[in-house]
């Protein structure tokens, strides 16, 4: 997917502050979560998020929303990650 259409399809649902979020290959976040409820986009490469009951593989085009509070961890694949994230 490109930059723009990801922005602007974040941007359709009245999200005002969207960030560039770039992590290199294998990059992990182990569990954690945050006190906004998340939305992004993948643009580029994939992105492995695990929840409590399962895993799903994000890729390009590929849209991810969380509760705000929803434990999960995070690992980029072989290529790294670039995706869009609507923040508060």
């Amino acid at each position: 997917m490109n930059k723009k259409k990801a922005y602007e399809t974040l941007k359709k649902d009245d999200h005002k502050n969207i960030v560039l979020v770039e992590k290199e290959a294998n990059y992990f976040l182990d569990k954690h979560s945050h006190d906004f409820y998340v939305d992004i986009i993948i643009i580029l490469g994939s992105l492995e998020i695990g929840l409590s009951n399962s895993n799903i593989i994000l890729s390009s085009g590929s849209r991810l929303k969380l509760q705000k509070g929803e434990v999960h961890l995070q690992k980029a694949g072989l290529e790294g990650v670039c995706f869009f994230s609507a923040r508060p």
